[in-house]
């Protein structure tokens, strides 16, 4: 068999190539999809963060069977220029389903990046490998990857909702009784690509902006973030007031029979009536009228360790998500490696300084 690797031009061509791969392996979503990342590296440049893409197809007797999203981006706190999204996770390798030697493009993508950022002087990569559902044969994939190339486990799990009919009986009884008593005291709408308006992203981020107590992004990233519904991959929940004020919105991507909180903001004088709780159920009800079987609500902070120290803000969200998850959780996948003795030294000095705030060392 004969392969061949073709550089990801930023083009139309390719985007659809980038499609249309996606539908053909079954380890990939949201994550990996088009939008997501698209709407990464054109916030990297909306922030003036330096970016490099360097993504590639990888084809198979003139079949295209991989795509490496690979981009690099320079971190505003390190100075380092790192194969990562701001120090997020890039998306594992996409291979397809139809490719007939998987180990062999693996090697070949693996190699291919190593030259890559040897050529670029990179200082280290993340990649996230988090199928829509997990399998043991995956993580055994991921396993060999991280041996064969001498990469470190930075896993995590995740809350994770598996949708049916019974899924309302098992949302905490609490949020149950706080739905019932507000429900009626507002109106929803859901926001799809049939009832799309022009100014939802004006309208978001003002509410985003009142919610965060600040600015934080520009309009445009708002725009890019919602382009998602006009595709049919997203939806949003909106919560109005009786005077037909905006008060609470939930944004939801949607892939593959699997969904993914996106963001979520609520006027912070309705924050009372128990707003947040109010959307994520209207979702729910949304997920289950499409079909959409798993639902994933974000990180986990189960446990304190090396890589995650949770905040007590974090262990606030993290029990807030688990009333819905009902403790189910769901394992992310994150390979990481460092190339130079300036990446290993930042690592060692931040790590160090979190760990000493940690533990209360005087």
């Amino acid at each position: 068999m004969s392969y061949k690797i073709k550089n990801f031009l930023d083009r139309k061509d390719d985007y659809l190539l980038w499609d249309k791969l996606i539908n053909k392996s079954s380890d990939h979503w949201y994550f990996s999809s088009v939008d997501f990342n698209y709407f990464h590296i054109e916030f990297l440049k909306e922030l003036n963060i330096f970016v490099n893409n360097q993504s590639f197809f990888i084809y198979e007797n003139e079949e295209l069977v991989g795509l490496t999203i690979l981009i690099f981006s320079k971190d505003i706190n390190s100075n380092l220029l790192n194969a990562s999204y701001r120090n997020d996770p890039l998306p594992w390798p996409i291979i397809s389903d139809e490719c007939k030697n998987k180990d062999h493009v693996y090697q070949l993508i693996f190699d291919e990046i190593h030259s890559r950022i040897t050529q670029n002087k990179i200082a280290s990569i993340k990649f996230m490998l988090n199928p829509p559902i997990f399998s043991k044969k995956i993580e055994d994939e991921f396993i060999k990857i991280l041996l064969n190339y001498n990469m470190i486990d930075n896993s995590y799990y995740s809350h994770f909702i598996e949708l049916d009919d019974l899924t309302i009986n098992k949302i905490r009884k609490s949020y149950m009784k706080n739905i019932r008593l507000n429900a009626n005291k507002f109106s929803i709408k859901i926001i799809k690509k049939n009832n799309y308006y022009e100014k939802l992203p004006v309208d978001y981020k003002s509410l985003h902006t009142l919610d965060r107590g600040k600015e934080v992004r520009s309009l445009k990233s708002y725009d890019l973030q919602l382009q998602a519904i006009k595709k049919n991959k997203a939806f949003a929940v909106q919560m109005f007031s009786n005077e037909d004020q905006l008060i609470g919105m939930l944004i939801i991507f949607f892939d593959k029979n699997s969904a993914y909180d996106g963001s979520v903001a609520v006027r912070p004088d309705y924050r009372k009536f128990y707003i947040s709780h109010l959307l994520k159920y209207n979702a729910i009800l949304e997920l289950n009228k499409r079909n959409i079987k798993f639902y994933e609500l974000g990180i986990a902070a189960t446990s304190p360790s090396y890589s995650f120290l949770p905040t007590e803000k974090n262990y606030k969200i993290s029990f807030f998500k688990n009333g819905w998850s009902n403790n189910i959780y769901k394992k992310v996948l994150v390979a990481e490696k460092m190339f130079n003795s300036e990446s290993l030294k930042y690592f060692t000095d931040t790590t160090y300084k979190k760990l000493y705030d940690f533990f209360k060392i005087k």
